[in-house]
């Protein structure tokens, strides 16, 4: 038989809340209905907008852009272009062209409007032999563009500001040239997503993933009402946050898409863990640019300046995100590292196996390793992109990797905490390694499934927005999950505990001495 812990456990708080909560079920849903309309109420009073302008303090192209606001306001803000094209060279539509550069540059927060046409009377300068145009006029002359500069960032606009915008290119269009919009003022033309329909699937899916389940209407009602009002309750607080800080516009959509999956999850987690003790007789209530613009500000600007006492910023919106790329990129190892080392400390304290705790985060890694290629192979490199309504290939945006790593470790950790609870408890109880292995998988396998297809569903829903980071990260949680809950913790875990045998729950004395003593459930005496 297995050496139990010596001394004893210490008593966490979170039995002991369940049970009172438990005990007052009245007055904590109460408090619950009370804290979601209040919420709601407070949200609706006082809460912020979301919005995509953010600044990096202290970065090279933050310190450009504030020397060039200083110094010269006109040649900063922030940048669109007015897309134009015709079958006919568009120097026969300049009196068209002027009026509309001279409608655009009386809007407001309008700082600079340039025309794509030389001069009257001046031919188009062609480029050097052998380069290629990287002017606003094509070579043929039949496509352009004119660059309007805003004092602030046009996805901040009002949504009525476009009427002005399209007052200022009707002549255009009355002559008949094709007018598009790009950059961030395309952006804010674009039609709002609608993710209801991603969410409304991803929500059928669990009600029937959850009565197939549990075979009761009531059981599977709890975690969906459960998650539904975790979600509400965390758009309200966002909400309320957003008026201090800056949130990204798609940060409404990520929350009810991971507060779904995530809160149904664990919902279920508990249900399940309370039936089981139900049924074992135990009182219930008891996760081309970048190059350019370094090379723009590692080489290119200090010989420029070399020898003088000016200083040369790369400063603009591709200077920022290549900034804030840089940021994630050096502090990605080190969030990594802490985390998987936080999580084999965890595993290790609850379970005292220095095999299991190591066997625990490898394989953690390994699923979040297999969605980072496929959320490359698809969107990067452009495998089965226009089957999921991308067209070519696309980067992956720099913040992806970092949210993928802390969401799907969160929720492979909880798989694995649940999975491996039910083999430490048949191991202690019988000192049999195989035996509890499967035991424990018979007990748990139904669940995780379960489990995994409500996730999975809730995050493949999300792959049908028009958001491309929603794509991104709704594609790679699905995988990561399924990888996670079928090749991982339904094969490749016990297939290792049952090889490690006995030794997966080896620790050294010394070492079992020095870590405190935790239960993840608490003591059973426990009121």
């Amino acid at each position: 038989m297995p050496k139990a812990p010596d001394g004893p456990r210490r008593r966490g708080v979170l039995r002991p809340l369940g049970a009172w909560c438990a005990r007052h079920f009245v007055l904590v849903i109460v408090a619950w209905l009370v804290a979601l309309v209040g919420i709601q109420v407070l949200q609706r009073a006082y809460g912020g907008d979301y919005s995509d302008n953010f600044t990096l303090p202290g970065t090279q192209s933050q310190r450009g852009s504030e020397v060039v606001t200083a110094h010269e306001p006109k040649a900063g803000g922030y940048s669109s272009q007015v897309v134009l094209h015709d079958a006919r060279p568009l120097t026969g539509f300049g009196d068209q062209i002027a009026d509309a550069v001279g409608a655009l540059r009386k809007l407001p927060d309008v700082l600079t409007v340039q025309s794509p046409l030389p001069p009257p009377g001046r031919p188009p300068t062609p480029p050097p032999p052998g380069t290629p145009n990287v002017g606003p006029l094509s070579t043929d002359g039949r496509t352009a563009y004119l660059t309007v500069r805003f004092s602030v960032p046009p996805s901040t606009l009002d949504p009525d500001y476009l009427n002005g915008v399209d007052r200022a290119v009707q002549p255009l269009r009355s002559a008949g040239v094709q007018v598009e919009y790009g950059g961030p003022l395309g952006e804010r033309a674009r039609p709002r997503p609608d993710d209801r329909v991603s969410e409304a699937i991803g929500f059928g899916v669990a009600v029937l993933v959850l009565l197939a389940g549990f075979g009761s209407v009531l059981a599977a009602g709890v975690p969906l009402l459960t998650a539904l009002i975790g979600v509400i309750c965390g758009l309200g607080v966002l909400g309320l946050i957003a008026a201090a800080f800056t949130f990204a516009t798609v940060s409404p959509t990520l929350a009810t898409m991971i507060g779904l999956g995530v809160g149904i999850d664990y919902a279920l987690f508990l249900i399940t863990r309370h039936r089981q003790n139900i049924m074992d007789g135990i009182d219930p209530v008891t996760a081309a640019t970048t190059r350019l613009t370094n090379h723009l500000t590692d080489d290119v600007l200090p010989r420029a300046v070399r020898g003088t006492d000016a200083h040369g910023y790369v400063t603009g919106a591709t200077a920022a995100q290549v900034d804030f790329l840089d940021i994630v990129a050096a502090r990605l190892p080190l969030i990594i590292a802490v985390v998987v080392g936080l999580a084999f400390l965890i595993i290790l304290i609850v379970f005292r196996g220095v095999l299991v705790a190591v066997k625990a985060a490898v394989l953690n890694v390994l699923s979040i390793a297999a969605s980072y290629g496929v959320v490359v192979a698809v969107f990067q490199w452009g495998w089965g992109g226009p089957a999921l309504g991308v067209s070519g290939t696309v980067p992956i945006e720099s913040y992806v990797p970092m949210m993928m790593f802390a969401i799907i470790f969160g929720l492979s950790m909880d798989c694995e905490i649940f999975l491996l609870s039910r083999v430490h408890e048949a191991w202690l109880r019988t000192g049999d390694a195989e035996a509890s292995v499967a035991h424990a998988l018979e007990i748990t396998a139904r669940v995780i499934t379960c489990a995994a297809l409500i996730m999975v569903s809730v995050f493949a829903a999300f792959i049908v927005s028009d958001t491309v980071v929603v794509k991104m990260l709704g594609l790679g949680l699905a995988v990561s999950v399924l990888i996670d809950a079928t090749v991982v913790r339904l094969l490749l875990v016990p297939a290792v505990l049952t090889l490690l045998g006995r030794s997966a729950w080896w620790t050294p004395r010394w070492l079992d001495r020095l870590l405190p003593q935790l239960s993840p459930e608490g003591t059973a005496d426990a009121p």
